[in-house]
């Protein structure tokens, strides 16, 4: 049988458990989020754009904001502009850095 993954609940009293059903990749990521914790690595959770700024992306890559342009002016990253000013689609980026969206 399946069972869905446990969940403690910060709002039942300490110690109760509480089961939530979860789509598979959630569990997956957040099964993927405790493995890396208890390797001791530093794990961040944020929210982001649909869309990134040529900034952002770069940030995001951990890249110069020149990468990203020399990404688009290649070819290689799909962007739209708004208001003259370049827009990059957060799934086009993942893919441009080869994860999946």
């Amino acid at each position: 049988m399946n069972e869905p993954p446990i969940i403690l609940n910060p709002d039942e009293p300490a110690g109760e458990i509480v089961f939530v059903a979860v789509p598979s990749n959630v569990a997956d990521a957040v099964t993927d989020l405790l493995s890396r914790l208890g390797r001791g690595h530093v794990v961040a959770i944020s929210s982001l754009p649909a869309e990134l700024s040529l900034q952002q992306a770069a940030e995001l890559a951990g890249s110069e904001r020149g990468a990203i342009v020399a990404a688009i002016d290649g070819g290689d990253l799909a962007f739209r502009t708004d208001g003259g000013h370049r827009r990059v689609r957060l799934d086009d980026f993942l893919v441009w850095r080869g994860q999946t969206p």
